[in-house]
């Protein structure tokens, strides 16, 4: 499967978010993300719960309680993408922030129906996360 492929189940940006390019973090709250949790083997799915100051993010479980989260930097987390017809986030340009349904991937660009709008959207893959359900 290549990065593109909307089959790929989770895919990372290269090493983190970094800086998302439009004043901050391309973490938001509700996005799903891949890190490796302390003390744990292997990478685990959480759920961006809130975005701090510095760019870390506090994360868990999606039913986690406030008890089980835990912080982890921007380098520490890899976005998971999303497959054709699951709820997204955008995360990058004029449209961060709108949530929406991934309708298709065509090469690196997603076709996102946004919530609200009445047209569709081309966003690059890599700027959208994948919601949980």
């Amino acid at each position: 499967m290549t990065p593109a492929d909307p089959n790929s189940p989770a895919i990372g940006m290269g090493g983190g978010f970094g800086n998302g390019g439009e004043g901050g973090s391309l973490g938001l709250p509700g996005v799903l993300v891949m890190v490796r949790r302390p003390g744990g083997p292997g990478m685990t799915t959480v759920v961006i719960r809130e975005v701090l100051l510095d760019g870390s993010c506090r994360v868990g479980a999606s039913n986690a309680s406030e008890s089980e989260l835990f912080i982890v930097g921007p380098s520490e987390m890899d976005i998971v993408l999303p497959r054709a017809h699951d709820r997204v986030k955008i995360l990058r340009g004029p449209l961060r922030g709108a949530v929406g349904k991934l309708m298709g991937v065509d090469a690196a660009e997603g076709i996102v129906k946004v919530d609200g709008e009445p047209d569709v959207k081309t966003v690059e893959i890599a700027g959208l996360g994948k919601l949980v359900q």
